[in-house]
């Protein structure tokens, strides 16, 4: 028999505003994510990828996200397209669940 296929995924995570929704006319309409934020993620998962990390954030999101929620280490900066200086990126190395998922349902109540 052969063996199970290996299942990897590459996570780009940004902070930052977008829209979110659909877009389109009457005969043809998608729902979608533009912006800056979204085309940033994009760029980290594509680096992800290559770096043999399943997640990368960027500045903004490790420095927003509490302390006591996850612990990120500081990882070479990279270019990406639509950059002209390099983007420093983070990946996570500790997440605390249970915090995280206090945390989570604090925000929702905001």
């Amino acid at each position: 028999s052969r063996p199970a296929p290996t299942l990897r995924c590459a996570i780009g995570v940004t902070t930052g505003r977008a829209f979110c929704g659909e877009a389109g006319c009457s005969i043809r309409r998608e729902y979608t994510l533009m912006g800056s934020s979204v085309n940033m993620a994009a760029r980290l998962m594509q680096a992800a990828e290559k770096m043999g990390h399943n997640i990368l954030v960027d500045e903004e999101t490790s420095s927003a996200t509490p302390p006591t929620a996850c612990t990120f280490v500081s990882l070479p900066a990279i270019l990406v397209k639509g950059r002209d200086e390099p983007l420093p990126i983070f990946a996570p190395i500790e997440a605390r669940a249970r915090t995280l998922e206090l945390a989570i349902l604090l925000d929702r109540r905001r």
